[in-house]
């Protein structure tokens, strides 16, 4: 089992694609992350429903979480990936996601018209849990941050950070490769499987 258990916005999706990528060593592979790879702390989807995803599950099982490493089960027999990104940069990507959703409570930590800076002062002041998390303030990458460095010593826990992701992709594949115990077979060429992988966030 494979679980990627990064804050928003820093990488989960790409990494959840190349984990695709890699089990299924097709380019052309149709990912359906929300099938292959279910958001298991989401809240807008009945926790019975992402259950049934996981039990129904024919391939190797893969989840995503956004929950810090310390409030998850740790299992010595499942693979725990999690990407970091620089604070900001998330930030910012948290914002520009959110003004494309169409949801009107993001309204109230992200407004438009910001003249006042509340949404880079619940950035900076917010708590690391509680109402504020769901606005992703500084100190709730900060816990997830030391949640996961507390356990980065045990060899089923990896940690990637997106910079490096977009300057040596191909050696991002490669290890990913070495984690999950996922190689592709001669004819799948690693161009093949990362060229048409890129970060739109």
């Amino acid at each position: 089992m494979y679980s990627s258990c990064p804050p928003p916005k820093c990488g989960t999706t790409w990494m959840q694609t190349i984990v695709s990528l890699l089990f299924s060593g097709d380019p052309e592979v149709e990912t359906e992350l929300s099938v292959k790879m279910p958001w298991v702390d989401i809240r807008i989807r009945e926790m019975s429903e992402v259950a049934e995803r996981l039990e129904a599950m024919q391939h190797r099982r893969s989840m995503k979480s956004h929950t810090p490493m310390d409030g998850l089960p740790f299992d010595d027999q499942a693979q725990y990936i999690c990407v970091f990104r620089h604070p900001l940069d998330a930030h910012f990507s948290y914002r520009k996601h959110v003004h494309n959703i169409s949801m009107t409570w993001f309204d109230t930590w992200f407004p438009e018209d910001d003249a006042e800076g509340i949404t880079i002062r619940r950035f900076l002041d917010g708590g690391a849990e509680g109402f504020d998390g769901d606005a992703m303030p500084l100190a709730n990458i900060l816990q997830h941050y030391k949640a996961v460095s507390a356990l980065a010593e045990r060899p089923n826990v990896s940690l990637f950070h997106y910079a490096d992701m977009t300057t040596d992709l191909a050696g991002t594949f490669t290890r990913t490769c070495q984690i999950c115990w996922a190689f592709p077979t001669p004819k799948q060429t690693w161009s093949n499987l990362f060229r048409p992988q890129r970060s739109t966030t």
